[in-house]
């Protein structure tokens, strides 16, 4: 990564290699972080990364917003509605039919 170069991650926190992170952030090999999911939930107050200047943390909420929430709730009545009406529900996913 470039020297400019902000990590930011919202997916998993095992994909991280938390001190390899570390290390990069503190060496100035990377500018910065932000992380919203964690190998282990939740961080330890005493854990490195929230020590660290250059680094955002959020408490895996990061996508959880008075919007989102909105939207959510919306997307489940209208399913509820369509699977009352017969119809197949919006944005199915079926996991024995992925590849």
């Amino acid at each position: 990564m470039k020297e400019k170069a902000v990590l930011i991650n919202v997916a998993r926190g095992e994909i991280v290699d938390n001190n390899a992170l570390i290390g990069a952030l503190t060496s100035g090999l990377i500018k910065g972080a932000g992380i919203d999911a964690y190998a282990e939930e939740p961080l330890a107050p005493e854990h490195p990364l929230l020590k660290l200047g250059n680094v955002l943390t959020t408490p895996h909420v990061a996508g959880f917003t008075q919007g989102t929430w909105h939207r959510r709730a919306k997307a489940a009545a209208e399913n509820i509605d369509r699977l009352a009406k017969g119809l197949s529900p919006r944005n199915l996913v079926d996991p024995l039919s992925s590849p």
